[in-house]
């Protein structure tokens, strides 16, 4: 069994994987990975803002709130822990507090209430007319006292022409102001855009945007706060001024990016018997920016696609 002292670099939880088997231990990570949550500044922003709306009392103008930053930047993470913070409880009387849903393909008030009625397990007929179905999403949501509604991947409304945005932002803010429920949208920076088809919708979001990592003090914080749950025998230091300039250049500043990235060296780590990710194993694992990715995907194809 590993002694205290070999078990202090990690969160006491992380630390009792220790005594798994290695393919154990890696397994669990990979599983852990899903629900990990840092709390760096932003982050605990984005929470303390949707604790707020929650805690508030309806109103016929609810605040809203939009997510929005560069693919792999941390959004989903921050989804993750807010449903965590507030799940569905079903003590005598059934109370969904944030519902979470995936921007319909196709923007319209018919697919919004056939993805929130799906999402909630509640029958209901395709063919309805969009009234009746409007009927009932208003009831149940009224029922479950749904506080928020968290639309994923906004920023695939501008796929469709002006003219259907505004008319599925609309359909929104009608839902906000018949049942006091707020929306938290999520999504990369065309997003904002998506909103301002709009001007008296988006008035009433706040904008939260996620950047792009830089190298420096915050981001050496962010290793430690990883470390924290690499379950290896040995502390890597991550934050060590060499080694997070290294991880920083590889991640791109990506916050999806970096934890994939960790959770590589972690498994490469364990495997060859070393429990502890250094420039050598970094070297090993062979990894390779994002944007060199998309430039030799662009190579292959003849053709570019588009900015990560």
């Amino acid at each position: 069994m590993p002694s205290a002292a070999v078990r202090s670099h990690l969160n006491p939880d992380v630390a009792t994987w220790l005594d798994l088997s290695d393919r154990d231990r890696i397994l669990r990570l990979h599983a852990a990975q899903t629900e990990w949550f840092i709390a760096y500044p932003k982050a605990v922003e984005a929470l303390r803002r949707i604790d707020t709306i929650i805690a508030t009392p309806p109103s016929n103008r609810p605040r809203n709130l939009l997510i929005f930053g560069e693919p792999s930047i941390g959004k989903t993470q921050i989804i993750k822990a807010a449903l965590r913070a507030h799940p569905p409880t079903h003590d005598g009387q059934s109370r969904w507090p944030i519902l979470f849903i995936d921007a319909p393909p196709v923007p319209t008030e018919a697919s919004l209430y056939d993805e929130i009625l799906s999402v909630l397990n509640v029958p209901f007929r395709h063919t309805a007319r969009t009234g009746d179905k409007k009927n009932q999403v208003f009831s149940v949501l009224a029922e479950l006292k749904v506080r928020i509604i968290i639309i994923d991947e906004l920023h695939n409304m501008l796929t469709h022409r002006p003219a259907r945005q505004r008319d599925f932002l609309t359909v929104l803010k009608h839902m906000g102001n018949r049942l006091g429920i707020s929306f938290i949208a999520a999504g990369t920076p065309d997003a904002v855009v998506a909103l301002q088809s709009d001007r008296q919708m988006s008035s009433r979001f706040f904008f939260l945007p996620l950047p792009v990592w830089r190298f420096g003090r915050e981001f050496r914080q962010l290793l430690a706060g990883f470390e924290l749950l690499l379950p290896l025998k040995q502390p890597s230091l991550l934050s060590e001024a060499g080694l997070a300039a290294r991880l920083h250049e590889l991640s791109e500043g990506r916050l999806g990016e970096l934890a994939i990235l960790l959770v590589e060296a972690t498994t490469m780590a364990i495997e060859e018997g070393g429990e502890i990710i250094d420039h050598d194993l970094l070297r090993r694992l062979d990894w390779v920016a994002p944007s060199v990715r998309l430039l030799e995907a662009e190579r292959q194809l003849g053709s570019p696609l588009g900015v990560l």
